[in-house]
């Protein structure tokens, strides 16, 4: 199974998880007060890893809305082996997306940034309609 994980360092077998369909331990994007009319961003160093022994190829990251509420915006960039890759879809449903793409994931950490951005025009309330997602990849 791959696993998305926070403060983890390249290479190596560290980090914590992040929770998966629940909100045990989220991933936070926090310090946003941005003042009305402003918006503003922070990168996040996450990585990605298979469970021990496992591989997988043409693997495929996306954030994923799970509901109408869309206040905080996020943007993925992956760096593999010093070069980023990006898969673009050609569907309409993600007409400003592009997919971070790992040509292979074993089981050490591989990072890649996910930018979060936030609005003063947003509610105050935490936005939990975000989900980071392997959308694509074969177990090898």
């Amino acid at each position: 199974m791959l696993r998305f994980y926070m403060n983890g360092t390249a290479g190596a077998k560290d980090g914590t998880e992040i929770s998966s369909n629940t909100l045990s331990n989220p991933l936070i994007a926090d310090g946003f007060y941005p003042a009305s009319g402003v918006t503003v961003s922070k990168d996040i160093t996450v990585c990605i890893r298979a469970d021990s022994g496992e591989t997988w190829k043409s693997v495929v990251i996306a954030v994923v809305s799970t509901g109408t509420d869309e206040r905080s915006k996020f943007a993925l960039k992956a760096a593999t082996n010093g070069k980023t890759i990006y898969l673009y879809p050609t569907s309409s449903n993600f007409p400003e997306d592009k997919f971070p793409f790992f040509p292979e994931v074993g089981d050490t950490n591989q990072t890649f940034t996910l930018t979060v951005s936030a609005s003063g025009d947003e509610s105050n309330s935490p936005d939990t309609t975000q989900k980071l997602m392997v959308i694509g990849g074969v177990q090898v």
